[in-house]
């Protein structure tokens, strides 16, 4: 008996072994490994890492252990190497999660989130574009879906952010129809135009009044990525006039895979003395409650939830700014609420989020709305590190 113990025992020390051999070699032999901490008290699913990679030539794929991990490798500066990546992955609350990245192409990703960006011609825009005062686009603007909802940047005015809910997963074929509204998989808040500020729309307070983007000098559209993990979009908007100033601001969108969420990263790239919050938009449809906020898991959040004005159907939508950024409200009129942000270095970081009552998440009262909000912000709240380690050779 005694040796059948000490038996199993000797074979156990060794899988052991042979296990943390396989994983010493794997690291090795891979071309850097990525250690993603999260501290906090929350399961995170399917959650978005961003890495600049460092001297990183040729396709690779992430591993965790033997599962790979969905990993979209991008070029952003367009020279034929990857220069940056997006994962998602699953983290369990208060632990480190190690990933390897190996060479050779990874497996084929279904598309997650696509990007419209279409004239009524039928043009596709990529890259950098110029736009044009009088050229118009197909859907109104440029659209990021996924396969729970969808968010339309309008290309005219009132140059809002809008919501357009989802029946069905399947995305949208392109180029998109003129009348995105008429179109029958969607439905939810797509704006009577130039009735609404839509949803988290960006705009200038400058201590008096609030001033949209809608008068410019120009503005620039740069399509970054299309999908298949994320979808992202520079607009840079020239000459806007604040009193006696024109200023250039950017607004940096980005739509995951798998979220009802979209980010806005929103900054100021001009030099001013002027004294200035950001602005950003919920509106109040006649039958919804009225605007709420609070903070849960260091993230300020406000909404609105109720039957729409245009659809009838019930629409939470929300946004999201986390902690360490100041904010106050302001009221333009009966429908129309601001949440007043007080940027740092010029710059302010936001998501919005909505869930539409005939969409794919079938949320029908706002307990179950603010539940969603709750998730998010949980999410969005944890303080996740993200530590890469590249084996750079001369």
């Amino acid at each position: 008996m005694q040796n059948s113990f000490l038996s199993l025992i000797i074979v156990v020390v060794f899988l052991l072994f042979a296990c943390g051999q396989n994983t010493t070699q794997e690291r090795n032999e891979g071309l850097f490994d990525i250690s993603v901490t999260n501290p906090s008290a929350d399961s995170l699913k399917q959650y978005g890492i961003d890495v600049d990679l460092v001297r990183v030539e040729g396709d690779f794929h992430l591993m965790q252990g033997d599962k790979e991990i969905p990993v979209q490798i991008e070029d952003r500066n367009s020279n034929g190497n990857p220069d940056k990546m997006y994962a998602l992955i699953d983290l369990a609350p208060g632990t480190t999660t190690n990933l390897v990245a190996l060479p050779g192409k990874g497996a084929a990703l279904p598309l997650g989130v696509r990007l419209h960006a279409n004239l009524s011609d039928g043009t596709e825009v990529q890259g950098n574009h110029l736009v044009n005062f009088e050229e118009k686009w197909a859907g109104n603007g440029i659209v990021i879906e996924n396969a729970w909802i969808g968010y339309r940047a309008l290309m005219a005015p009132p140059y809002a952010f809008d919501v357009i809910g989802k029946r069905k997963p399947e995305m949208l074929d392109s180029p998109i129809q003129t009348d995105l509204e008429k179109v029958s998989d969607w439905g939810g808040d797509a704006l009577d135009e130039a009735l609404s500020l839509g949803i988290g729309s960006p705009a200038i307070f400058d201590l008096e009044s609030i001033v949209p983007l809608s008068k410019y000098d120009s503005k620039e559209i740069n399509i970054l990525e299309s999908g298949p993990l994320r979808a992202e979009v520079d607009i840079t908007i020239k000459g806007v006039p604040v009193r006696s100033e024109k200023i250039d601001v950017l607004i940096k969108w980005q739509m995951q895979a798998d979220k009802h969420w979209a980010q806005i990263d929103f900054s100021i790239l001009s030099k001013t003395d002027l004294t200035l919050q950001f602005a950003f938009g919920l509106p109040k449809h006649e039958e919804s409650t009225d605007f709420t906020q609070g903070l849960i898991d260091d993230v300020h959040f406000a909404y609105t939830y109720g039957l729409q004005s245009s659809e009838g159907e019930q629409l939470g939508m929300a946004i999201l700014v986390p902690g360490r950024f100041e904010v106050d409200t302001y009221r333009d009129d009966p429908h129309n609420y601001f949440y007043l942000v007080e940027p740092i270095d010029r710059a302010v970081q936001y998501r919005i989020m909505s869930a539409w009552g005939k969409g794919r998440l079938l949320i029908f009262d706002e307990i179950e709305f603010l539940n969603l909000i709750r998730k998010y912000t949980a999410e969005y709240g944890a303080k996740v590190t993200v530590e890469p380690h590249f084996r750079l050779t001369d």
